[in-house]
């Protein structure tokens, strides 16, 4: 509407004038008479005051609720199944959550079963082996002959040495160790960076170790049983005919090992068959012809101690071919000193290689 002013002027009949209760109408009445009125404003707009208002909404703003009215009554009315489902609720995909998916190295799980077969087969052989391994004291078993082995290397020893006294004075050691041949019994000095021990017997295994430690308990020996190993290695270029020869020399030591500790811990008479004394001798009479082209190709002072490795080998199979035909103790005793002085002889040729 405009904010202009217009005036309009009335003339009130005398009836109304001054008189504070109203007069009866009555048809005769006279009427109100317009003196003068602005027609400016009603010239100007002709429009109605509806369409003055500005506060009636235009036609593209009105809501009209009829469809959600509509809507909402649809949904209160029964159910047809007319087959139709485009718009029907869908169930929740099941397995929605991420699957790990887990990929196995086969060439790997081949590996690893292939393995535990080849385990499993040399387990059993050597589990036959122990089970038809009847060998008594009386009778043991010797390797056949002197073996050439493809994958040389010089081999590890290892031994359960019945040790006694250690010394920290190489004169007293000495002398104790005197002491104790002259009794007839076996004694060598094995060095240490500060300390000299006595190991007075050498076995197979820890069994018959403790067995041989309590038999020189017995002679007035205070001993105990410790595993003692002397650790071989990969062979230099030259090296490999005198690492075959120790690989023999080896399992001759073992068997030597093995029939003198059983025949001392026995404390009975013991007997080796005379195949087996033939078969011993031949394999020794191979080694003596080949050790010294085998030890040709090492260093001066290596072959020498090898040579005298070899001579205490040969001493210690002549012992047990004399025990074999007289049957004396004493035989079985030097067996084992033999034994152990070839363990200082075969410590000090691989330190000797190994300083190359």
């Amino acid at each position: 509407m405009s904010d202009q002013k217009h005036s309009m002027n009335f003339k009130f009949p005398q009836s109304m004038k001054k008189n504070s209760r109203p007069a009866p109408k009555s048809e005769d009445s006279e009427p109100i008479e317009v003196i003068s009125w602005d027609r400016s404003l009603f010239q100007k707009n002709h429009s109605t005051p509806q369409d003055n208002d500005d506060s009636h909404p235009e036609e593209d703003k009105v809501v009209d609720f009829t469809e959600k009215v509509n809507v909402k009554k649809s949904g209160n009315e029964p159910f047809w199944d007319d087959g139709d489902r485009s718009k029907g609720p869908k169930l929740p995909p099941k397995n929605r959550k991420n699957k790990i998916q887990l990929s196995i190295p086969w060439p790997i799980v081949g590996a690893v079963m292939s393995a535990i077969v080849v385990g499993l087969g040399l387990g059993i052989v050597v589990f036959q082996f122990f089970l038809n391994d009847d060998t008594a004291y009386s009778e043991a078993a010797i390797p056949a002959q002197a073996t050439v082995y493809t994958d040389v290397a010089f081999p590890s020893l290892h031994v359960d040495v019945v040790q006694g006294a250690a010394f920290t004075d190489m004169e007293t050691a000495e002398k104790v160790v005197s002491e104790i041949k002259e009794k007839g019994l076996p004694a060598v000095l094995i060095p240490g960076e500060e300390t000299q021990y006595m190991f007075l017997g050498v076995a197979n295994d820890q069994a018959r170790g403790t067995e041989l430690s309590v038999h020189y308990g017995e002679q007035g020996q205070e001993t105990y049983v410790k595993t003692y190993t002397v650790e071989g290695g990969e062979v230099s270029v030259g090296g490999e005919d005198a690492a075959s020869w120790y690989t023999s020399a080896n399992a001759i030591y073992q068997f030597l090992n093995n029939v003198s500790s059983q025949f001392i811990v026995a404390n009975e008479r013991g007997s080796i068959s005379e195949e087996n004394i033939a078969q011993l001798n031949q394999s020794v009479e191979q080694l003596r012809d080949s050790r010294d082209r085998a030890f040709s190709q090492m260093n001066e002072q290596a072959r020498e101690r090898s040579l005298q490795y070899a001579d205490t080998l040969f001493s210690a199979v002549k012992a047990l071919n004399t025990y074999h035909e007289s049957n004396e103790n004493d035989a079985l005793y030097q067996i084992q000193q033999q034994l152990l002085q070839m363990i200082v002889q075969y410590e000090d040729v691989l330190t000797i290689i190994n300083e190359e």
